[in-house]
């Protein structure tokens, strides 16, 4: 069983498209049972109200004595103790709160002691007059902690979609692919992913060299996958929603299918450009965008321009291909989705 052309695997992404839940970027943390995390969310409500409280005190009642001023110090100082010591503790309605004063945890967690305090102080005194009341008014739940955590999920998404093209890769070949770190283990593999990555600087540049594509550190593909004598250098994108730094994004993915493979190589060298996510689905209705990619297709045949059913076809014809063998998929019907 060969390869079939670039346009076949392009025409089965458009008749299956990217499903609007994936199973591949599901990702659950619950927090709420975690009876540390819910102690220290009430040790920091506590030493919240206490500052509160005092400051609320202080002002009114023009009171100006060195030990309230001391004590007011050491709560802040407490409160900069939980925020460090405790994991998931931004996922709090304090925390939460920062946003509206433009101001991020991860920053906060990078600052000097000194830096830390003053800042804190400076959102506690806003966060008391603005927010405190209202929230105790309205009532605490735990509900409030895991939607601010399930709110997050998508920002750990990042290096989904390799895991997702290794799974795919391991549902191919019947077991985990095997990973080469450095170059010469590439060389030496049949079948092989290469994460640079997870690969130093010289590692790219040896492996760049040896397959005859330019490459660096800081312009590096997402993944580089062996079978035999084909290599499939990818780049993925899991994109959602529209917007000018998505059309930014597959921009990049077309630029990547019009490289040439090089003309002095021991590989047939391809490039792959894999589109994950509903975005895909909006960017193929348009019949332009749609006729613009044919056409980089046929002027570059070597390359892919696909989705994950397109890839998961790419990947079974390349390990058949290895294997000498007819796809599963081939015998009978040539769309593995049916």
């Amino acid at each position: 069983m060969a390869l079939r052309e670039n346009v076949y695997y392009w025409n089965l992404s458009l008749k299956n498209p990217e499903p609007f839940f994936d199973e591949a970027y599901m990702r659950e943390e619950v927090i709420i049972e975690d009876t540390e995390y819910l102690k220290a969310v009430q040790r920091l409500r506590d030493l919240i109200t206490t500052y509160c409280t005092m400051k609320h005190e202080q002002q009114s009642t023009l009171l100006n004595h060195p030990g309230v001023e001391h004590f007011t110090d050491w709560i802040i100082s407490q409160i900069d103790r939980v925020l460090r010591n405790h994991k998931n503790i931004q996922y709090t309605e304090f925390v939460a709160f920062w946003k509206c004063a433009d101001f991020s945890f991860s920053v906060f967690k990078d600052l000097s002691e000194e830096a830390r305090i003053k800042q804190l102080r400076q959102i506690l005194d806003e966060y008391c007059v603005r927010r405190r009341v209202l929230y105790e008014q309205l009532g605490y739940t735990p509900v409030i902690h895991q939607a601010l955590r399930d709110s997050a999920a998508s920002r750990s998404q990042g290096s989904s979609a390799i895991e997702k093209i290794t799974r795919i890769l391991a549902e191919v070949i019947g077991s985990e692919p095997e990973l080469a770190n450095q170059a010469i283990e590439f060389q030496q593999k049949q079948v092989c992913v290469f994460l640079p990555d997870k690969a130093g600087a010289s590692n790219i540049t040896n492996l760049s060299k040896h397959l005859g594509f330019r490459s660096s550190p800081s312009k590096k593909p997402d993944m580089i996958v062996r079978f035999g004598n084909r290599v499939f250098i990818l780049e993925a994108k899991h994109l959602k929603e529209s917007g000018g730094s998505q059309d930014k994004q597959v921009e990049e993915l077309r630029e990547f299918i019009k490289r040439k493979p090089p003309s002095r190589s021991a590989y047939q060298v391809h490039f792959v450009s894999f589109l994950d996510g509903t975005y895909f689905n909006r960017f193929v209705q348009k019949e332009s965008a749609k006729q613009e990619m044919e056409n980089i297709l046929k002027t570059n045949p070597h390359n892919f321009f696909i989705n994950t059913t397109g890839l998961r076809a790419l990947m079974q014809d390349a390990f058949a291909e290895l294997q000498n063998i007819p796809t599963r998929n081939s015998r009978s019907n040539p769309d593995p989705s049916l």
